[in-house]
């Protein structure tokens, strides 16, 4: 959902309500005018119901995200090393990692049809034979936090390929 703002001509078709911030270049209305696109964002507890965004998402995102890396890391010990701590990373790291993945399907709900969503099945698919097969452990732990971060990091065109039903 997008609204429009103008730049250089104000018109009625491209009015910003006072409390949207800028996040787009500008753009042109079906009349052709000059408008500078914006983005509708939750602004000092205002929810918009056709974004889905809340206003405390970004900061349990940023919570959840720190809990999973912490998984993560204790996982890595587990796998790697001592074999300590291996089940409370791997239930720390499915649990936030899970939390994750509703944050962004209640958001995104066709994600599970697009390369990042996926790509979460085939993590699952890759703890699993972590688990069951310790021998492979250490190259299975590498393999998925390289290609994680790549997917992860890889432009909103290939995360968000269609690549499902």
């Amino acid at each position: 959902m997008s609204i429009k703002a103008a730049s250089t001509h104000q018109s009625e078709s491209c009015a910003r309500p006072k409390f949207l911030r800028a996040a787009r270049p500008a753009a042109t209305t079906a009349e052709g005018k000059l408008c500078a696109s914006f983005r509708i964002e939750a602004i000092a507890g205002r929810v918009m119901a056709g974004n889905r965004e809340l206003a405390w998402r970004r900061w349990l995102s940023i919570a959840l995200r720190t809990l999973h890396i912490v998984g993560v890391v204790l996982a890595a010990i587990a796998f790697l090393g001592s074999g300590d701590h291996a089940a409370a990373g791997v239930v720390l790291m499915l649990l936030s990692g899970f939390a994750l993945f509703a944050i962004d399907l209640w958001q995104r709900p066709g994600l599970w049809r697009e390369v990042a969503g996926a790509f979460i099945f085939v993590k699952l698919l890759a703890l699993a034979a972590m688990l069951v097969a310790p021998g492979i452990a250490a190259l299975l732990f590498w393999l998925l936090l390289v290609t994680s971060s790549v997917v992860s990091h890889a432009p909103h065109d290939f995360r968000h390929r269609r690549i499902l039903g």
